[in-house]
């Protein structure tokens, strides 16, 4: 009799955990993710850096709970690769509004079934190193200091002149040479076929747990329009103080079905871990 009861409580014992469970079926899955990009995104520059923004829907279609810690885009062209991380994503709410706002990309965490969208920025770290950041912020303060002491003099010396009729004051020369070096070295978009790789990972040491390919173009026109804003630099437009003019492009991505994805995967696979 006692034997039965001891039975019976660890059979309602084990019920309670089965219970807490999800369906055998759904834990078999495992890790999955699907990913989507809408189209068109945004490729621009900083001081020649490769920049990128894009709209991303991610989906856990496994059945174990995802954390998402790296979004990483791979470009290639003719046999060259520029690897693109995301560091940081604008706030959904905010987006189109007079003052956007831009977080620190998160780890996403998602259950089985659940999902998470946002429009996240994504660029070269590596080219952008500690050295070269620091070289663009004291390049920037200088310009700035530079422009400032010329704008309160340039103010005295034209105050019966309407500001409208005024000319605009040019950054030191050398100042000037100096940032269009640094795009010079950073730059690497050229007008060509392009294939993108979305990469995401719960952990960036081991391989990305999807992986989704693209194509896309870059026009002449295009890299034109990109680096359009490097003109202004003169003016510290871009360079120290707010770029008057748009310096990104709306570029249409063509998804790569899953073959291609997987083909172009393990033929950059290299690059992008």
């Amino acid at each position: 009799m006692d034997l039965i009861k001891i039975l019976n409580a660890v059979i309602a014992v084990l019920a309670v955990i089965l219970s807490q469970l999800p369906p055998v079926r759904q834990m078999l899955k495992g890790k999955k993710v699907r990913i989507a990009v809408a189209d068109p995104m945004q490729i621009s520059h900083v001081f020649g850096n490769t920049n990128m923004s894009l709209w991303l829907d991610l989906e856990n279609i496994g059945g174990k709970t995802i954390s998402i810690a790296q979004i990483t885009c791979l470009l290639a062209r003719q046999g060259r690769t520029q690897s693109l991380t995301a560091k940081t994503y604008w706030l959904t709410e905010r987006l189109g509004s007079d003052k956007p706002l831009e977080l620190p990309f998160p780890e996403i965490v998602l259950k089985p079934g659940e999902r998470w969208s946002g429009y996240i920025h994504l660029w070269d770290t590596e080219a952008w190193a500690k050295a070269i950041e620091r070289r663009v912020k004291s390049l920037i303060s200088k310009i700035k200091d530079d422009i400032s002491k010329k704008v309160a003099i340039h103010n005295t010396e034209m105050a019966t002149v309407p500001q409208a009729d005024r000319p605009l004051v040019e950054a030191d020369p050398k100042l000037v040479q100096e940032a269009c070096d640094i795009v010079k070295e950073l730059r690497s978009l050229e007008a060509s076929d392009y294939e993108l790789l979305v990469a995401a990972f719960d952990n960036p040491k081991r391989s990305p747990l999807k992986t989704l390919g693209f194509h896309f173009t870059l026009f002449e026109g295009d890299i034109d329009d990109i680096f359009e804003d490097i003109e202004d630099y003169r003016y510290g437009f871009g360079a120290g103080l707010p770029a008057r003019k748009a310096k990104f492009v709306q570029v249409s991505i063509r998804t790569m079905n899953e073959k291609e994805s997987e083909e172009s995967y393990n033929k950059y696979k290299t690059k992008i871990l």
